[in-house]
């Protein structure tokens, strides 16, 4: 016990080793009572969005533990001038990566508290703040490892000049991966489209799953999930459905040359009456338009007043049918190609 290791006794040692060990034991005891104190809450669904973050940066202090631990482990010890130093550079380095630690902890906590708040009302909302939570992170991790630099005694200037020569470099080489970037910023700002948004890209069809910073995600109506790059999808005419208020819904239809005038006068009214009667439905025009090759053409057109594209099909199917039925008891027959031939005779 008598011998010296680093001009202290060996039992000085094993006393700063026991200090070192007490504190983290003492830290351990300490946030365990915390939680148990909090979990009755959190099972019974009363512990509050302060009491949870308290709780999450609790759970998170070891490093802050490990720097209390450290200096007071160094009472007992007889340092030199550089063994100062370092035991001085270490807590500091403990002490930043702590603030570190519960910056990013309160970060999500912020963000998680958002997200269960809006998500369910303003998905875009949601996307930008998950946005600015990742830039907050990078400012935070950014700012810590210039101090540690600065603690540890690196020469920032050169570091810099060093860092930007290569970021020219880099961002040269990785132009597309920077456009995309870039894209996901103006899509998440921008807002053409957000989660849950349902969407037509080119011949892709689907629902928003995720927006990245560097594609954006659908999952098509067959199931398969499909991955646009932000800048590429940004260069197409993206057709968002989400945000309609109505479908317009137009087609032509013919009938036989046979047919009586008064009926023929009298279809325009029954498509008008047929759609009127459907709910969600409303009749904008119907009209005898042209004399084709071998009917006599109609022309509709009418609203659906409801985005969704499945109700739109019910109502369209269900026009379709009545126009099919009212002309079966009108006796008007729907036209298709037919040709006449008429043969000269001879005598």
């Amino acid at each position: 016990m008598s011998n010296e290791l680093w001009g202290n006794p060996l039992h000085t040692w094993l006393i700063a080793v026991g200090i070192f060990m007490g504190v983290m034991i003492v830290a351990n005891a300490l946030r365990a009572i915390i939680a148990h104190a909090l979990r009755r809450e959190r099972d019974e669904g009363t512990l509050s969005g302060v009491r949870r973050l308290i709780r999450s940066l609790a759970r998170s202090s070891w490093l802050l533990t490990a720097m209390i631990a450290w200096l007071l482990a160094y009472i007992p010890v007889t340092v030199t001038p550089f063994g100062e130093r370092v035991v001085r550079q270490v807590a500091v380095l403990f002490l930043l990566l702590q603030i570190a630690i519960w910056g990013s902890v309160a970060i999500s906590h912020w963000l998680n508290t958002y997200r269960a708040k809006r998500l369910p009302e303003d998905p875009g909302a949601v996307t930008v703040a998950s946005a600015l939570a990742i830039g907050g992170r990078a400012v935070l991790f950014s700012v810590v490892l210039i101090l540690v630099l600065e603690n540890f005694g690196v020469e920032l200037k050169a570091l810099i000049a060093g860092v930007g020569v290569a970021g020219i470099v880099i961002g040269i080489a990785a132009q597309a991966v920077l456009g995309d970037v870039f894209a996901s910023v103006a899509i998440i700002f921008d807002k053409p489209f957000v989660i849950g948004d349902f969407l037509s890209v080119g011949t892709f069809n689907g629902t928003v799953e995720s927006i990245g910073l560097k594609t954006t995600r659908l999952r098509s109506l067959s199931g398969e999930q499909v991955v646009f790059s932000n800048s590429k999808l940004l260069e197409q005419a993206v057709r968002n459905y989400q945000n309609m208020e109505e479908r317009r819904i137009f087609f032509r239809f013919g009938v036989e040359y046979g047919t009586r005038y008064d009926k023929l006068q009298a279809i325009p009214t029954m498509v008008e009456e047929i759609v009127s009667a459907v709910p969600q439905a409303r009749f904008d025009r119907a009209h005898f338009v042209s004399y084709g090759d071998s009917s006599l053409d109609f022309e509709v057109a009418y609203y659906v007043l409801i985005p969704d594209y499945v109700e739109y099909l019910n109502i369209q199917q269900t026009v379709n049918l009545a126009l099919y039925e009212r002309f079966e008891e009108e006796g008007i027959a729907f036209a298709y190609p037919t040709r006449t031939i008429h043969i000269a005779s001879s005598g």
